[in-house]
């Protein structure tokens, strides 16, 4: 990079032996997010946490980021923790929408600020944004920790200013890249405690504090007084509860149609005619068998008719015994055929019996449920009424092709009810901007009436320190 980059010796030694700010009485010290057992402590600064949101938060169109400086140290059982105890914002970088990449003009300025500070404040690592792409290390964050922060001990800190997330990442065992820690510590002076709580509820979601624009109090300097504004004059509960009613009314008209929609599907299911199966089934016949069996009467017919006139007997014999064997059969076919008629009236009366016990259960469902539910009384009706119509196969596509949806009278009703909707909302906005309008000139008149002659004053001294050097 340049003769003047300097990682000196101190981020190689061993961690210096001290005391962490929490078993420290002149420091207050707070949890954020969930810091895990085994994990490395991490103590940032109150200071500087805010600093870096605030530098994170002053331009999401492209990543920022900079250095961290504080100490590596360990306690007295040898378990290592650092405290971030300042950071320096990068100026010469070279950034993007999704990128952020450290130049060899950043390690200048970095190095040329660090003369500033004390020899013993160490660089421990370095923070960036992900503006509204999320908490993680990329390709491009790995290079820069595997080359410029590879200690044991170095920090890499992700804020995504958007989303409101940010995560530490330290370096472990057994890993090639650095891993996301469960959480860190806030620490300030104990006479701010009540301000690093506060804050820290805020990093942790608790709820939306936001960034504050206003410097930190300086001892010394006089701070001017907060502008009084007086609160905004209470609505008038008639417009809400109309809005309220508004709602519930295309609400309830809603409800309606979806019932309409699912009557209409229910009926057109219930009335729809399935083709009837012809039950009667022939039995199918074997043709070969029955060609074989004619051809044998036949050669019997022709033996006795021989016979018989080879004896000289009667030849009308061979045709009365052939009309008496065809009656013979036909008899026993019609036994055969009644006796299957008897097993089919057998079979369906225990159909029928079984169809009645059915019956009989729904018959004595629907008693018990008719005393309890008129909507089962009207679904009787309504089968009832169904089972009468079923003679008709084209009255009851008449009726199924008439849609509740055809007449115009539900859309007119919809569509009202929906620009009624919205007349009451641009007439209720209308009403809210009024008042706010009304409202406001009065509380800035009586804010200028309490603080136009108020002077602020700031010591000479105090300016020269607050103004930027070039």
């Amino acid at each position: 990079m340049g003769s003047e980059i300097q990682f000196g010796e101190i981020e190689k030694s061993r961690p210096e032996r001290q005391t962490p700010p929490d078993k420290n009485r002149r420091f207050a010290v707070v949890e954020c997010q969930e810091p895990q057992s085994g994990e490395l402590r991490i103590y940032v600064d109150l200071d500087v946490m805010k600093d870096m949101e605030s530098h994170s938060e002053s331009d999401t169109t492209v990543e920022l980021g900079g250095v961290l400086l504080g100490r590596q140290l360990e306690d007295e059982q040898g378990q290592p923790f650092v405290v971030v105890s300042d950071s320096l914002r990068a100026q010469h970088y070279e950034a993007t929408k999704g990128s952020f990449k450290f130049t060899h003009e950043t390690w200048q300025q970095i190095s040329r600020q660090r003369e500033d500070f004390p020899p013993d404040l160490q660089m421990v690592g370095w923070y960036h944004t992900h503006p509204d792409w999320g908490v993680f290390l990329s390709g491009m964050d790995l290079f820069i920790c595997e080359n410029f922060f590879n200690n044991a001990l170095d920090l890499a800190l992700v804020i995504d200013p958007c989303r409101g997330d940010r995560g530490w990442f330290q370096w472990v065992e057994d890993r090639d890249q650095p891993k996301r820690t469960g959480g860190f510590y806030l620490t300030s002076s104990r006479h701010r405690e009540d301000a690093l709580r506060q804050y820290a509820q805020s990093l942790n979601g608790a709820y939306s504090m936001g960034h504050d624009p206003r410097p930190a109090v300086v001892a010394g300097q006089i701070q001017p007084a907060p502008m009084y504004m007086p609160p905004a004059p209470p609505r008038s509960p008639w417009l809400e509860f109309g809005v309220f009613g508004l709602v519930g009314v295309q609400c309830l008209m809603l409800c309606f149609l979806a019932w309409q929609s699912f009557m209409f599907a229910s009926q057109a299911n219930d009335g729809r005619v399935e083709p009837a199966s012809d039950l009667a089934q022939q039995q199918p016949g074997d043709r070969q068998r029955l060609y074989e069996a004619e051809a044998l009467v036949a050669v019997q017919r022709q033996v006795l008719q021989d016979m018989v006139a080879a004896v000289g007997g009667d030849v009308d014999l061979a045709a009365k015994l052939e009309q008496l064997e065809y009656e013979n059969r036909r008899n026993r076919s019609s036994l055969q055929a009644q006796a299957f008629m008897n097993q089919e009236l057998l079979d369906e009366n225990q159909r029928l019996k079984v169809s009645e016990q059915r019956l009989e259960l729904a018959l004595a469902e629907q008693k018990s449920l008719l005393d309890a539910s008129v909507k089962n009384l009207a679904s009787v009706q309504r089968q009832i009424k169904e089972s009468a119509e079923t003679a008709s196969e084209a009255r009851l596509e008449s009726q199924v092709l008439r849609t509740w949806y055809q007449g115009g009278f539900y859309w007119f009703v919809l569509f009202g009810v929906g620009g009624v909707g919205l007349l009451a909302g641009a007439a209720a906005m209308a009403y809210l901007r009024r008042d706010e309008s009304q409202s406001f000139p009065e509380a800035r008149e009586m804010g200028a009436s309490v603080h136009g002659e108020e002077d602020v004053v700031y010591s000479a001294e105090d300016s020269d320190e607050s103004s930027p050097s070039n």
